[in-house]
Formats: C-alpha cells, structure tokens, sequence
C-alpha cells in the first residue's frame, strides 16, 4: 500500500513539474525556438489585393498601395509606398494557365469572377476573359466591389474610358505585381488545381502533381529574381503542397497549413508546444464568428451556425497561445475581418495583423486606435529612425572619402 502511495506521489509531483515547466516555458519558450528578427511586421493585410475596394486580386487593385513619379526622362516609374491606403501587405491567390504562366486568381473556376464557364488551367493567357463589371465578395456576402472611375496610373497608357476599364479588370500576372510591389511584402496562396481535365485517368494524380510542381518552380524563381525571398509569405490549407514548398525554399517565410494548425492546437492544450519546434513563421486563421454569417456555413450547420462557430473561436482564439506565438516571433493573422468591433477584437486577443477586404477602413481604424505592441516585436518607429541613422552615416563615410580624394588629388598634380 505505501508502495502504491509513493507511486502516486511521484507520478503527481511529476505531473506538476510538468505544468510549471511548460507554463514557464510558454512566458519564456527557448531561445533555439525563437527566430531571428523579421525585416518587416504587417497589421494591415489587403485580402485579395482589397477585394472590398477594387476587383480583387486585380493590378488595379494592387496599385492603390502604391504611388508613382516620374523621373526626368518621364519614361521610367519608380514606386513607392502609399501612406493613403495604409496596406503593411497585400494577400494574393496564384494559378497557372495552359501556357505555364503564373496569374493572381483565387479560383481556377472562372464562373464566379468573369461569368464564364471555363477554367484558368485550360486557357492560354492571351485567351483569359476579362472580370465582370461587378464581383460579389465571397467574404463580404451581398458586398460587390465599388468599380473605380479612374484606373490606377499605370506604365502601359490607356487612350480611352472602354480601354480603362477593360485594363482595370484583366486578370494579371504574378510577374506584374513583383514588379508593382518591389518593397511592399506579399502573401501568397498557391493553389493546387485539383480539377485540371485529364484524358487518362489512371495518369490524372501524376499529371496533377507535375502541374503544381511547375506552378511552385515558377513562384520560386520570381521570387528568387525579384529578391523577394525575405518579404514574401507562402503557402496553402494543404499539408503536402506546404512540404513541397518548403522544400523548394525554406528561406521564404511559410504559413501553417490547416493540419499543422491541429496539430498546433493538440501541442498547446497538452502543455507540449514550447518544447516542440515549428518551421512556419506565420499562424493566418480565421476569426469563425466573422463568417458564421457566410450562406455556406448557415447551410451546413443551419440554426447551430452561431454556436458552433462562437465555440471554434473559444478553442482556436486563444490570447496565450497568441503571446506564446509572439514571443517566439511567429506572426499571427486573422481573417477574414471587415468589421471595427472585429478589427477591436482581433487586436485584443493578440493577433499581429487583421487581413481585410477593406484595406483602407482599417488604416483609418489603426490611426484612430494603435494596438499595442507584441511583446518581442520592435516599434517600426524605431526600425526606421535605425536605418535613418544608418543612411547619415553612410553619406558621412561618402563625403570623407570624396574629400579624401580630393587632397591625393592636391597633392599628386
């Protein structure tokens, strides 16, 4: 019997051991686990380029983030970040045509978007329709995005109003928006087309995985030529298109896929997390109650709708997870959020960044209400007062040099 006690004893002394640990371990996780400093932290995520505000995904909608100056020549644009719009990052969705380019589509189905019956994957790009006039918002239902009357200044000059609206609707490429955004960070969903048509079907897995392997090879190189590896984000829900991207390049930044967020949530609520290392840098998770009101979802789950969801946002919303995440530099995104209580609500529980179909309405929200800052990330203040200083001493290090050689000069005539 003493025997018996003694083993309890342990057993529960060890248990609480445990506990202690792993709460210590939450508030202060190691420091192998922690990543380095990341060269930029978003709060502001255009969904789809800001679906809400311009044709998603369009180079339209990209455009409004940026502003453009001519130089002396007048033939050659520079861009740069555009304070008026206030997107810290812009979330792109990627598909491959027929001609193996890489376009900024959500869906590879063109029904939803240009009303035809057809599919991105089997149409050569020049072939691709051009958007409706008017898009329904997926994540804002019965929302369609205001046209704007007046496309975004762009290099290629539009002669007339048919002409700009058609260019303010056309499907881009990847390509395009590289070379819009040279600093502005960019997430991208890359999409596996699991409905391209295949005449053999014992072959249709095989050419399927050849197909998505070609569209992250393509991905990868823009990013590699564009040096775009430090400010770009990938990823997909699908567990085995994530590994192959990492594969591809573990030096871009990789979101969790839906199992890993799972597995995730099991590593929390038994206390194991911060002993477990994680290869993703961002957590992107919706907030549930925000698209409880999606017809899908009132379908699915009918009058339970509400519960079921508050219940998923109990279990997956979690401030101390977020501060864990935090204090291990792991950025936290929610989506999607078009709504000031749930931008309020969102930035209270501890998330890092709201991903929006309303880019503008949450800059005018953040300048109105900052959030405070995450435990372990720096205010961008003082990252830019750091370059700031970094640049007057390069230029003073410049003008001693050009002095320098001004007196080799004086004295070697």
């Amino acid at each position: 019997m003493g025997t018996f006690v003694n083993v309890e004893l342990m057993m529960l002394l060890a248990f609480c051991s445990y506990c202690f640990l792993s709460y210590v371990l939450l508030k202060s996780p190691f420091h192998w686990h922690q990543y380095p400093m990341m060269t930029f932290r978003a709060q502001n995520v255009a969904h789809r380029a800001g679906g809400g505000e311009a044709h998603e995904n369009t180079l339209n909608a990209v455009l409004r983030f940026c502003t453009w100056k001519d130089d002396i020549s007048k033939s050659i644009f520079n861009i740069y970040r555009s304070a008026c719009n206030g997107a810290d990052m812009v979330e792109l969705d990627c598909q491959l045509t027929a001609d193996g380019k890489v376009v900024v589509a959500h869906e590879d189905y063109l029904l939803r978007v240009a009303g035809v019956n057809e599919y991105i994957s089997n149409l050569p790009y020049k072939k691709l329709p051009v958007m409706k006039k008017q898009v329904e918002s997926e994540t804002d239902p019965g929302k369609v995005a205001d046209r704007e009357e007046k496309i975004a200044k762009t290099i290629l000059e539009v002669k007339s109003p048919e002409t700009q609206n058609v260019e303010e609707r056309r499907i881009p490429l990847l390509e395009e928006i590289f070379q819009s955004l040279r600093y502005l960070p960019i997430n991208i969903d890359i999409k596996q087309d699991d409905e391209i048509l295949i005449n053999e079907v014992s072959s249709n897995v095989t050419a399927s995985q050849q197909w998505a392997l070609l569209l992250f090879k393509k991905v990868n190189r823009m990013v590699i030529e564009y040096e775009r590896e430090e400010s770009t984000v990938w990823g997909n829900e699908d567990e085995e298109i994530s590994k192959k991207l990492y594969a591809l390049n573990p030096k871009v930044h990789l979101f969790f896929s839906a199992k890993r967020v799972i597995r995730l949530l099991f590593l929390f609520y038994t206390g194991l997390l911060p002993f477990v290392p994680m290869k993703e840098r961002f957590l992107e998770i919706p907030m549930l109650s925000a698209v409880s009101s999606y017809p899908e979802v009132r379908r699915k789950f009918g009058m339970f709708a509400n519960l079921i969801m508050q219940m998923g946002d109990a279990l997956l919303l979690s401030p101390v997870l977020f501060d864990h995440l935090s204090r291990r530099k792991i950025h936290v995104f929610l989506w999607v959020l078009n709504k000031e209580e749930q931008f309020k609500r969102a930035f209270e529980l501890g998330a890092t960044a709201v991903m929006t179909d309303y880019p503008t309405k949450l800059a005018e929200y953040l300048l109105h209400h900052p959030p405070k800052e995450p435990v372990e990330f720096p205010r961008l203040e003082a990252v830019a007062e750091g370059i700031e200083i970094a640049k007057k001493e390069v230029e003073a290090v410049a003008e001693g040099l050009e002095i320098a050689k001004k007196e080799v000069k004086s004295l070697c005539p």
